[in-house]
């Protein structure tokens, strides 16, 4: 988790791309190839410097999502977990926002269970919209 002090951009988004992930993936899987990566629709992902970044690290296989799909965007249930105990009164400043996602975050990290489960359900989602002929679906 990286804190973001202003409303991001392509370039902002880049930045982390290259400052934080590269290094992260790195610490991670060294040299593994290749590398997964799933990124919705929004502008920022879309930009072309953004496509350029992926395009001169073929390491990485961007996965793209189809529009208007967040029944498979599992970053959206990940949110959602993270949340579902929360109030308002529990982060009053950004600071204990900050304190109260990353307290979150390693909470979930221990849950190795939920990210697998969480992956095997793509399977599930997918063949229930491609039996609804593309409609969404409730998941």
């Amino acid at each position: 988790m990286v804190p973001i002090d202003r409303k991001l951009r392509s370039d902002g988004y880049l930045e982390l791309l290259e400052d934080v992930f590269i290094p992260s993936i790195n610490a991670a899987f060294g040299d593994q190839d290749p590398i997964n990566i799933i990124e919705d629709n929004c502008s920022i992902h879309t930009a072309h410097i953004v496509r350029n970044f992926w395009r001169n690290n073929p390491r990485f296989n961007r996965l793209p999502l189809p529009p208007c799909t967040p029944e498979i965007n599992v970053i959206e249930n990940v949110w959602a977990e993270l949340v579902r105990e929360w109030t308002l009164s529990m982060a009053r400043t950004e600071e204990e926002l900050i304190v109260r996602v990353e307290q979150g975050w390693e909470a979930m990290r221990n849950r190795p269970d939920y990210f697998q489960r969480l992956t095997d359900s793509v399977s599930t989602r997918l063949q229930k919209i491609l039996d609804k002929e593309g409609s969404l679906i409730h998941y």
